[in-house]
């Protein structure tokens, strides 16, 4: 999925949870901001994935000259990042990524550990339904 795919269900699912929870503005606030934020931290391995394949380092180095790229057509650089024998690999260190942010979460930003938590998880189930039904990755 794209990640405004991601942001957009985590502040809906987000939202929707905080008003169990009558809080104030200012509250919401961080707890939408930090849901927005935390699901495209997850993320973050799809960056670091071009550098286990010599032919893709390019994009990389793409990236680092000019990180505005990958939000001019990030439908293609999907694509560019995509290769066979990725798998399930991907799905894994999203895990991964996220049970830091939530280590990182509880021990630092206690207070927002109910968005952040809606936030992963709304996040990697997105990931596992797009895996699963409509982009299997190749194993």
């Amino acid at each position: 999925m794209l990640p405004k795919e991601h942001i957009i269900a985590s502040i809906l699912i987000v939202g929707l949870v905080s008003f169990m929870f009558s809080l104030s503005s200012e509250v919401l606030f961080k707890w939408l901001l930090s849901a927005g934020i935390v699901t495209l931290l997850v993320d973050f391995d799809h960056l670091l994935f071009p550098l286990l394949k010599k032919e893709k380092r390019y994009i990389f180095k793409k990236i680092i000259h000019n990180p505005i790229i990958i939000l001019k057509d990030i439908e293609n650089f999907r694509d560019e990042i995509r290769f066979p024998g990725l798998g399930w690999i991907r799905l894994l260190t999203h895990i991964i990524f996220s049970g830091l942010i939530f280590l990182i979460t509880f021990y630092t930003f206690y207070d927002l550990i109910i968005p952040i938590g809606i936030s992963l998880v709304t996040h990697l189930m997105l990931d596992l339904i797009d895996t699963l039904f409509f982009n299997p990755l190749k194993l």
